[in-house]
């Protein structure tokens, strides 16, 4: 499954029909439990589970015991802020040694926000709302490197939150939404409070 993205938009759109959330800065991945096993796959799809044996406990971690998960690995500042470049540290350590080095270091968290397959079902054509009340029945309440990604009725106070705590910007998605895997679509609307544009000098 590859994941779903979202349009890229200047101002928060209001109403109703939308649910927002942060939009962490970090590694997008998508998490399989399978039976005791965790697969976790990039954007590109590569093989990084190895790189985030923290992630790999999905008996702490889930109730459920197959599912497909959405989310966004982030390392944390001590403020709880993402830092971008202490997650790419993760990705490229190399060897077991590495990889240990780096997780001493920049400890990291994964935040899910959506489920995609739930115990011998796919539900990606079922509302967001509905999977997302999935997803928070499927994830273990105790504290674990997992956390479901909170979602707020509220897009114009969470957009000036995260312009005043410094994080990327947020996600407005239609709460009846369906996933479209491996496509960009308008039902998911990323503002950002810092936009920028890549110029060749």
């Amino acid at each position: 499954i590859e994941p779903m993205l979202a349009d890229a938009q200047e101002e928060v759109p209001v109403g109703a029909d939308w649910l927002y959330e942060v939009k962490w800065d970090g590694v997008r991945a998508i998490i399989t439990v399978n039976d005791g096993d965790v697969r976790i796959k990039t954007r590109s799809q590569r093989d990084v589970t190895a790189n985030f044996p923290e992630l790999c406990l999905p008996e702490e971690a889930f109730y459920a015991s197959t599912a497909v998960f959405d989310g966004e690995i982030v390392c944390l500042d001590g403020a709880g802020r993402p830092i971008f470049t202490d997650v790419m540290g993760r990705i490229h350590a190399k060897g077991e040694r590495g990889v240990e080095r780096a997780r001493g270091r920049h400890p990291a968290v994964c935040y899910l926000f959506d489920c995609l397959y739930l115990d011998g079902r796919p539900i990606i054509n079922e509302p967001l709302e509905r999977r997302r009340a999935w997803l928070t029945d499927a994830v273990r309440s105790t504290q674990t490197e997992y956390r479901v990604s909170e979602a707020v009725d509220d897009g114009e106070a969470l957009f000036e939150a995260a312009k005043s705590v410094g994080v990327e910007g947020i996600v407005a998605k239609e709460r009846d939404g369906t996933y479209v895997s491996g496509r960009r679509s308008a039902t998911w609307r990323k503002v950002k409070v810092r936009r920028t544009l890549e110029c060749l000098v």
